[in-house]
């Protein structure tokens, strides 16, 4: 029966908050639309029956029995949709439901004459809604102004906000940029500590000399060729700036020139100055400077590659120091070698095999050289690279010179077949080889070539970026030192949490039984008041008191459900709406059951016998009033007559005086006025 009684509820719509009633118009609205869809399909196969002729088939019969059906049913489901419409507040509808229920009652309003009780309701229903659809659509617009409002002062305030979060994350990555540009100055510093031997106030001091520099090499970079000088052994403030000064501007003229070995090009520079002792001569700067400025030439002027000169003389060095050549000679030979394509190994091989064979076998190569051994000694020993040329030279001028050499050199052992090739081209190209020596004397002299190449790429727009990003990281370098002390802080507390957390986990790991049983103990005491607590609850839940107390709740819950059943019924009887009625009045007698109807047929006698007591007992009293009332009017008529014969006696008797009948005279017209 409860099932019953909630079908009929949604049926009705009896609860009527909005959800129940909106939810089964929606049902009903996909009903009505599916139908449609449906009649619209068997529309267009009965046309096509009647296109063919077949009006008088029985699957004409059948389309034309369901499209009657399915039109029965849509004016049904419409039927429903307007009493739900109708009998939905308008406090729970939404705009368009409001405007389409609007719509509906104003069509009816119009049908409806203005005489009848149904007219002033649907007019009254038509107001209500009205102003119930003024008010939302008022509501809107507020909530639209107010929506527009706080959208202009987010459009207002958003560049403030994004701004600041910019400038948050900003300062984040800059104090994290800062703390990694001073690491890493810190790291290139301790490393140049390492091999200078300079104290750390020393090297502080280096490196304010070295800001002043006008380059565009980084700090750091510059400390490294710092570190470099220490590996070469140069010592000393001065020495160490007067190196770093070169090298600068070594690596900035020939950077790209010697590719990714530029600092160890540097280096072996470096190390070429020291072999050739060539910074006692000219000082250490300045040894640099010349030495780079005659490779610098050799490579502008030719094909000959810097990297190869550099590789070459890194090989030929010792050598070429011990037969006394000088360095602008050797870097000459170096260039017109890689000019014309020989190996660097083969050729170094070649040259230092050749002059030790001709300080061994120098009756050989005199007679190569066309000179006499006495005349090619003394030129050997004053000038060996005059002699080495003179040698090509007598090569190259045919004969058994080559051979007389090749067996010279393999007579020493020496690898005569392989210096061949290397020996038979510079032979060729001896002439070329005074010019690029030529050329590397008068470079090595002016010593000018390298400052004026750094100095032009030092100017470019990529090195002025290069110059501003360099001031930049040095105020990074200073902000992270500042820093440094305050990180280490942070640094420290985190590493004492780390440390405090790995005491507890120790602690818990070496005590875990006992905290264990500790946190079961805990755990079990919880969960026995928990118990205790919804033991007194389920105890409270099943008393006779609480029984007694939902059963009358839901007693009074079915007589309001019925009470609204009989309110709803009521209401559509009044709205002459009797179809609704006698739904609800039928609702109403389901939902109160067996139980329901005996109490009111129980009710119904009960409160018949108390009428019926009632107007008993309110006759009886009516007659026992009656009576009375007929006895005092007997009485009193009998008094009344007894006075009135009294006074005619007195009237009437002529022995009683005059004035006396006139007394009883006026008492009687008193009481009978219209007696004469």
């Amino acid at each position: 029966m409860a099932k019953t009684i909630r079908d009929e509820d949604l049926r009705l719509n009896i609860i009527i908050n909005g959800d129940n009633g909106r939810k089964q118009m929606g049902e009903l609205e996909r009903s009505i639309h599916d139908t449609n869809t449906k009649l619209e399909t068997l529309y267009q196969k009965r046309q096509k029956l009647e296109a063919q002729g077949k009006q008088d088939t029985q699957a004409y019969r059948n389309l034309s029995a369901q499209i009657g059906r399915h039109t029965k049913a849509i004016d049904g489901y419409r039927e429903k949709l307007a009493a739900l419409r109708r009998q939905q507040s308008v406090n729970t509808m939404t705009l368009s439901e409001l405007t389409s229920h609007i719509s509906l009652v104003r069509a009816q309003l119009n049908k409806t004459d203005p005489k009848t009780p149904l007219w002033r309701q649907l007019n009254a229903e038509l107001k209500t809604s009205s102003a119930r659809l003024a008010e939302l659509r008022a509501q809107a617009k507020v909530t639209g102004g107010t929506i527009c409002t706080m959208a202009e002062r987010a459009n207002r305030y958003i560049g403030l906000i994004t701004a600041g979060f910019a400038s948050l994350t900003a300062v984040f990555s800059g104090v994290s940029r800062a703390k990694r540009s001073f690491q890493e100055w810190d790291e290139a510093i301790a490393n140049a500590m390492k091999t200078t031997q300079l104290s750390r106030e020393e090297m502080l001091q280096l490196n304010e000399a070295l800001k002043k520099m006008d380059t565009r090499t980084t700090q750091n970079n510059l400390l490294g060729l710092v570190r470099i000088a220490g590996k070469l052994g140069i010592e000393g403030k001065d020495n160490i700036l007067q190196f770093v000064s070169a090298a600068d501007k070594i690596d900035i003229a020939l950077g790209e020139d010697l590719g990714d070995n530029a600092e160890d090009a540097i280096r072996e520079i470096g190390k070429l100055v020291d072999i050739f002792s060539l910074s006692q001569e000219f000082g250490l700067e300045q040894a640099m400077l010349k030495t780079g400025s005659a490779i610098n030439s050799l490579g502008m002027a030719s094909t000959a590659n810097e990297g190869y000169i550099v590789e070459f003389m890194k090989r030929v060095a010792g050598i070429a120091t011990n037969a006394d050549i000088s360095i602008d000679k050797m870097l000459g030979l170096a260039a017109t070698l890689d000019k014309y394509g020989q190996m660097s190994e083969t050729s170094s091989t070649a040259i230092g095999q050749t002059l030790m064979g001709m300080f061994r076998r120098t009756d050989e190569f005199a007679r190569v050289a066309g000179m006499s051994v006495k005349e090619f000694t003394q030129l050997l020993n004053t000038d060996a690279n005059e002699a080495l040329i003179r040698v090509l030279e007598g090569v190259n001028r045919g004969g058994d010179g080559m051979i007389a050499v090749v067996r010279a050199l393999d007579s020493l052992d020496l690898q005569g077949q392989r210096a061949s090739s290397v020996l038979g081209t510079l032979a060729q190209h001896s002439e070329e080889l005074r010019n690029q020596q030529l050329l590397a004397n008068q470079a090595f002299t002016e010593g000018t070539s390298i400052i004026e190449e750094a100095n032009i790429k030092n100017t470019t727009a990529t090195a002025i970026m290069e110059k501003r990003k360099k001031a930049i990281v040095d105020e990074a370098v200073a902000l992270g030192q500042t820093l440094t002390p305050a990180i280490n802080v942070s640094l420290s507390a985190g590493t004492w949490l780390l440390k405090v957390m790995s005491a507890l986990v120790t602690v818990g790991v070496k005590y875990r039984a006992i905290i264990v049983g500790l946190a079961a103990t805990y755990a079990a005491y919880v969960l026995q008041q928990k118990l205790v607590v919804a033991w007194t609850k389920l105890q409270v839940f099943w008393s006779q008191a609480n029984r007694a107390a939902l059963a009358k709740e839901a007693l009074v819950l079915k007589g309001a459900t019925s009470s609204t059943m009989l309110l709803c019924a009521a209401k559509n009887l009044l709205a002459l709406n009797f179809k609704a009625a006698a739904v609800a009045a039928k609702a109403f007698m389901a939902s109160i059951g067996p139980l329901g109807w005996a109490t009111l047929i129980i009710g119904t006698l009960i409160t018949a016998y108390q009428t019926w007591k009632n107007a008993i007992e309110g006759v009886t009293k009516s007659t026992e009033a009656m009576n009375r009332i007929n006895q005092r009017v007997a009485e009193e008529s009998a008094d009344e007559r007894a006075k009135i014969s009294a006074l005619s006696e007195v009237i009437h008797d002529n022995n009683r005086s005059i004035l006396a009948r006139k007394k009883a005279l006026e008492e009687l017209q008193r009481i009978i006025p219209q007696y004469k």
